[in-house]
């Protein structure tokens, strides 16, 4: 369960593929992912209730998106669009930002944390080095698949080089 509010897609850069986003006040209203759909067999899943919960449906469907390495499959999930104060899950904040204002974005961010959860410390993270971190082994892999094929190309044209010498 991820939980956002109204501007969570856009942040994320997570595509509506049917349906509609939930409006703020609406606890009730879910997104899911096209896996969500694909594991549960919905047909028509908009307005359809979520599979395990008493009042909770579909109001919209999004595309698929990674959230762990590129070998696994693509969990089934659900979206909730909830104000800050009725979130199962806070102390957590996403902003889009270019990184060349970091430095000064940085103490804004610390300061709006501080009002908002004055007892619990602010720390972060940048989403591309969380990426990169989870894609670690999958960039090692790619750079190993590279260099090897590299390696054959530069053996076969030493090959050719000698086939052509030969003759």
């Amino acid at each position: 369960l991820f939980v956002g509010d109204e501007n969570y897609l856009n942040t994320l850069g997570l595509t509506l593929y049917s349906g509609e986003i939930p409006s703020m006040g609406n606890s009730s209203a879910k997104l899911i992912n096209e896996a969500f759909v694909r594991y549960f067999d919905m047909v028509h899943p908009v307005g359809e209730k979520i599979p395990g919960t008493e009042e909770d449906y579909v109001s919209g469907v999004i595309k698929d998106f990674n959230v762990a390495s590129l070998n696994q499959d693509i969990p089934p999930a659900i979206i909730s669009i909830n104000k800050l104060e009725n979130a199962y899950h806070v102390g957590t904040l996403l902003a889009k930002i270019d990184l060349e204002q970091l430095g000064a974005i940085l103490p804004v961010f610390e300061g709006f944390w501080k009002e908002v959860y004055p007892s619990y410390p602010f720390k972060y993270l940048l989403m591309n080095d969380e990426l990169i971190r989870k894609h670690k082994n999958d960039l090692v892999f790619s750079k190993i698949i590279t260099v090897s094929a590299l390696l054959s190309i530069l053996i076969t044209c030493f090959g050719l080089f000698a086939l052509s010498w030969g003759t």
